[in-house]
């Protein structure tokens, strides 16, 4: 196993612990709770043994794990305190934790363009890029869902109905004909009081 790839697999280790679950470490790394769950996997069988338990109060670590867990929680408090300190030429990077299909669908097909008009500027996408990986906090977090500091966009929607259900509605009100029918929208837009509606 190479030296990368076990930094990667302590990494999500202790982070889970940290964190108490696969979840919540994978929003931290920017990965999915299944990628979290292959790097802790990964270690463990090149260990030959299991490192987390997993119960109804979230992951503990086993009797192996705990002898090595304060050294683990250390180091990476080192390596975060390092990489402040050595800055890792920040001024020519960018780190970015993103969500995994914005950024591979939204993000890198951008990234040529805006390599012609800043050549020196390297990125860390998800602990991957040209620029060097580093353990510290990103200087870019995205992600989906409600509580970001700023959000970049929001979804809307456009009613659409098929042909027949305009022949199924003909003599019902001709001002609102489509009430009764469902609508539907994302969850985290109900509470946000404008929500497009049939009438709309």
């Amino acid at each position: 196993m190479q030296a990368a790839t076990h930094l990667k697999s302590l990494q999500a280790l202790e982070m889970a612990i940290r964190t108490g679950s696969l979840t919540a470490a994978a929003k931290q790394l920017g990965i999915t709770p299944a990628a979290v769950g292959q790097r802790i996997r990964a270690i463990e069988d090149y260990l030959g043994t299991d490192l987390l338990l997993r119960g109804r109060s979230g992951l503990t670590p086993t009797s192996e794990l705990e002898l090595a867990l304060n050294d683990l929680q250390v180091a990476f408090s080192a390596l975060g305190r390092v990489s402040r300190v050595l800055d890792f030429q920040r001024v020519n990077e960018i780190h970015i934790v993103a969500n995994s299909d914005w950024a591979e669908l939204w993000l890198e097909p951008k990234l040529a363009a805006f390599r012609q008009t800043h050549p020196n500027i390297r990125f860390c996408i998800n602990g991957e890029g040209d620029a060097t990986y580093r353990t510290s906090a990103p200087d870019i977090r995205v992600y989906v869902g409600p509580g970001a500091d700023e959000a970049l966009y929001f979804d809307r929607h456009i009613p659409v109905t098929a042909k027949d259900n305009v022949r199924r509605i003909a003599g019902w009100d001709p001002v609102f004909q489509m009430e009764g029918l469902p609508l539907l929208h994302l969850t985290s837009q109900l509470d946000e009081g404008d929500t497009t509606g049939w009438v709309d």
